[in-house]
């Protein structure tokens, strides 16, 4: 019994050192420079999926595979809004405005769906089985939900407000996304589309009180069901940027941590663990100016930085720009820099040790609010409230 009993403690010790999020000393390493002929700095836009990084380029997609450190380019004018499926298919938006599938096991390029200079998709997201979600409409305000299944069957849906965009699909299929404009108070709302029956329901919406912000730009969500995403600390103020929080089975958005960021550092790449510990970069400040790694402790408002890159090319931390931060079934953490400098286009690179939680049972990668999301709605709602400052 005595011995029965130390057992126990020893897996109760172990799960409540696995549930910590900020290790001592995390472990940084850039895996590779991307430097293929001919494919210029990374523009954006990025993915994960198995083990390889999907980076947009102004020439095409460059896959780097973290287990074998090689680089493959996959041609495609222009592609942004990258996402990836359970199985490892990448789709994408490529500059012509159709819709892209890279295979998994082959990287053959195909097109799925083409699209006009009027209907222009954007924030994709797919859910387990292939089937593609996202927004037409991404250069106007005249935005309409779509989905786009693996057999080509193309359906839209009724608009959840005019920059309503996806951000994830939930456990049941449902996507989830944000409308930065959206609510009866015109500062935000978050919605879930139920792609079975075709009706859109407004969640939770923002208000003028601004706890939890305004103008909500991403959401991503822990494995308890919990929201969080990116807003606005008030709505005069020109993009200082906080973190918001909705907790399931609520309608009122609360303050998860301010002074997060603002319009000249630009947090991105915000994702959540399976315990609610919230991961993300800036692309700008540090010690350097060059971006960081930051962390938000599950119930906490502390902002961590848990590395700041640095524009020394000799110095280890050396990166510019980070534009996306991802999860591997182990808890790595992986994103990409843009780089600078002639012959230095972009880098990718892995933290480790940073006590990032997995959801149990699963080795597929947490999912990931892209850079060029973030990023793009965040210039959104600086336009929205310049509109209504006017």
């Amino acid at each position: 019994m005595y011995s029965r009993n130390l057992a126990i403690v020893a897996v109760a010790i172990v799960l409540l050192m696995a549930s910590r999020a900020v290790s001592a000393d995390p472990t940084f390493q850039t895996l590779t420079f991307l430097s293929v002929p001919g494919y210029s700095n990374p523009t954006g836009s990025a993915t994960f999926s198995g083990t390889t990084v999907y980076i947009a380029t102004a020439k095409g997609v460059l896959a780097f595979n973290t287990a074998t450190n090689s680089v493959s380019a996959i041609p495609v004018a222009n592609p942004t809004f990258l996402t990836a499926n359970a199985v490892g298919n990448v789709y994408g938006v490529a500059g012509d405005f159709s819709i892209f599938q890279i295979a998994a096991d082959t990287h053959s390029l195909s097109t799925v769906r083409a699209f006009s200079s009027t209907t222009i998709p954007g924030y994709l997201v797919a859910d387990a089985v292939g089937n593609v979600y996202g927004q037409t409409g991404v250069s106007s305000a005249n935005a309409t939900l779509f989905s786009l299944t693996t057999s080509g069957t193309f359906t839209t849906y009724p608009a959840a407000g005019v920059y309503a965009h996806p951000g994830f699909i939930d456990g049941q299929g449902n996507v989830v996304g944000v409308n930065p404009a959206g609510g009866s108070a015109g500062v935000g709302a978050t919605f879930t589309l139920n792609p079975s029956t075709g009706s859109v329901t407004t969640v939770a919406q923002f208000n003028d009180t601004g706890v939890g912000g305004y103008y909500p730009t991403t959401v991503v969500a822990d494995s308890s069901g919990n929201q969080y995403g990116f807003a606005n600390i008030n709505i005069t103020n020109s993009g200082n940027t906080m973190v918001y929080k909705l907790p399931v089975g609520t309608t009122v958005p609360i303050t998860q941590a301010s002074a997060v960021g603002n319009f000249n550092t630009i947090p991105t790449g915000l994702i959540s663990d399976a315990v609610g510990d919230l991961f993300g970069v800036t692309r700008g400040g540090g010690t350097s100016g060059a971006g960081t790694i930051f962390e938000i402790p599950a119930g906490s408002s502390t902002v961590t930085t848990l590395l700041s890159f640095s524009v020394a090319f000799q110095n280890p931390l050396y990166g510019v720009q980070p534009i996306g931060l991802f999860s591997d079934g182990s808890g790595n953490l992986y994103g990409v820099t843009e780089g600078q400098g002639q012959s230095i286009l972009g880098s990718v690179f892995e933290l480790s040790g940073t006590g990032f939680v997995v959801s149990a049972g699963t080795s597929a990668p947490e999912p990931a609010s892209l850079g060029l999301l973030a990023l793009g709605a965040a210039v959104l709602a600086l336009g929205i409230r310049r509109r209504r400052q006017a």
